[in-house]
Formats: C-alpha cells, structure tokens, sequence
C-alpha cells in the first residue's frame, strides 16, 4: 500500500508541473474563449500549437479551468446568450446563432437544463442586478 501511495504523490507532482508549464497557454485561451465563445473550436489545433496530445490537453485544460474544454464553451456561449436575451432585442433564433448555437432548438434546451429558465422567460423576467447584467451560476 505504501508503494501505491508513492506511486501516486509522484504522478500527482508530475502532473502539477505540467500544468503548470502549461498553465499561462491555457488560462490564455480560456481568455480567447470568453472573448469570442461562438468561435468554432478547434482544441486539436490548440493542442498542436502547444506540442501536446489531444488527449493531454483536455487534461490539463480540466485541470487548470476545472471543466473539458467543450463545457467551457458552451458555458461562456450561454453566458454570452443570457446577456443578449436581456439587452438585446432580437429573436431568441437570432440569439442562439449569435452565440455559436447551430440549431436554436439545442440552445434552448442547453440553455433551459443550465439556467433552469427558458431563454424566452429569462428575458421576460429581466434579471438585472442595480443595472448591470450579472449572469447566473451555471449547474454543471
């Protein structure tokens, strides 16, 4: 058991200094993502530019974001998308393909699942917060 236990502190601190050394890479396209999460994601291509695996990069970006690259965007897409329902006036359909949703249906229902609310009654209910937007916290 012992040697079970050494085994896996090592790992461990194998793996905290490859996040590490990858850490800036990472937290800087989490920043791109926020910026623009309707962009199409290519995270194998982001993984090429780091010299890493697929596989490993999905790692580490769960590591150092605490969720797969893919739930981080479609959070920041219905981040994005809660404050266009709020702000904006356009249709729901609109919205949805604004923020990088393909099908308005998909968004609706993601969108429902993790605001607990359908877009169409988060806008009619107006959450505001002295003013300014504050999205809600996303169940995941």
């Amino acid at each position: 058991k012992l040697e079970y236990i050494l085994l896996f502190l090592q790992n461990q601190s194998l793996r905290e200094n490859v996040s590490s050394f990858h850490q800036a890479a990472i937290e800087q396209i989490g920043q791109r993502i926020m910026t623009s999460p309707e962009k199409e994601w290519d995270f194998g291509a982001e993984a090429s530019k780091l010299n890493i695996s697929l596989k490993h990069f999905m790692l580490i970006f769960r590591n150092i974001q605490g969720m797969p690259p893919c739930h981080f965007v479609l959070r920041q897409r219905l981040f994005k998308a809660a404050g266009m329902l709020i702000q904006e006036k356009t249709s729901v359909k609109t919205i949805a393909h604004l923020c990088g949703f393909k099908n308005e249906f998909y968004f609706s229902r993601a969108f429902k699942k993790y605001m607990q609310i359908a877009p169409a009654e988060y806008r009619n209910k107006n959450i505001y917060t002295q003013g300014t937007y504050q999205p809600p916290s996303i169940k995941g």
